[in-house]
């Protein structure tokens, strides 16, 4: 994502988060989730030098943003309006979010882990895949590090590697491939890839270390790529052959 996104757009990419269920339990339990506060992190931002960043809670705060729209009028959709119109917004609602401060985003990345990879409020499999690629990335851990971190096997965590390294891969060499369905069917492409036939189709190790997994497919074998995306995403303009795992 790029780091000139402005937060009007974020907004209205995350609308489609069902963002009007959390807003209503705001308007009928009388305001945020004080036992589920956001956690945040003090970080440049804009062009400021310091700036609170929500590093968790960013679907309720996105909720809570687009409730304070709709009740200064600016509602996306009818639906957005009558909740305004059939609740009476709770005192501070708007002005008194709670917020734990962590000192940087490595504290917030265990409690993360658990959480949402092996906890009770599991992301989908491409957001657990993007968290554990971070971890090793940017954090450079170790795949077992990051089993140990986050309360997974290291063979669970090389899978997941290996396959959002594909699915980056696939971004970056096919043409007219919808990245719009990308997230959407990731869990399509980690079952594919588990597949024997399917490792050797695509020369992919999947035993590769994070270096070697950092292209999957070698150049010689681009064309098969092309093929196994279009098979499993289909293009802009084309269905996928492949609708379900």
């Amino acid at each position: 994502m790029a780091k000139e996104t402005s937060q009007d757009q974020l907004l209205k990419w995350m609308f489609e988060w069902k963002l009007d269920e959390l807003a209503a339990s705001y308007l009928e339990s009388g305001g945020f989730w004080s036992h589920e506060p956001l956690i945040v992190v003090e970080e440049p931002l804009y062009r400021k030098r310091c700036s609170l960043v929500v590093v968790e809670g960013n679907r309720r705060l996105a909720a809570l943003k687009v409730l304070q729209n709709a009740s200064k009028g600016d509602a996306p959709s009818r639906k957005w309006a009558s909740m305004v119109e059939d609740f009476e917004i709770p005192n501070g609602l708007f002005d008194q979010v709670p917020y734990v401060l962590a000192d940087s985003r490595f504290d917030v990345q265990a409690f993360l882990g658990f959480r949402h990879v092996t906890g009770i409020k599991q992301w989908d499999a491409d957001e657990k895949a993007g968290f554990i690629t971070q971890l090793i990335d940017e954090s450079k851990m170790t795949y077992e590090q990051v089993a140990r971190k986050i309360g997974s096997t290291a063979p669970a965590v090389r899978r997941h590697y290996v396959a959002y390294q594909l699915l980056l891969q696939i971004e970056n060499v096919v043409a007219d491939f919808p990245t719009e369905k990308a997230e959407h069917r990731f869990t399509v492409l980690y079952d594919a890839l588990q597949k024997q036939g399917t490792q050797q189709y695509l020369g992919v190790d999947s035993n590769a270390d994070p270096k070697a997994a950092k292209s999957p497919v070698k150049k010689g074998k681009h064309g098969r790529l092309a093929h196994f995306s279009r098979w499993l995403y289909g293009t802009k303009k084309t269905p996928p052959l492949v609708t379900d795992t």
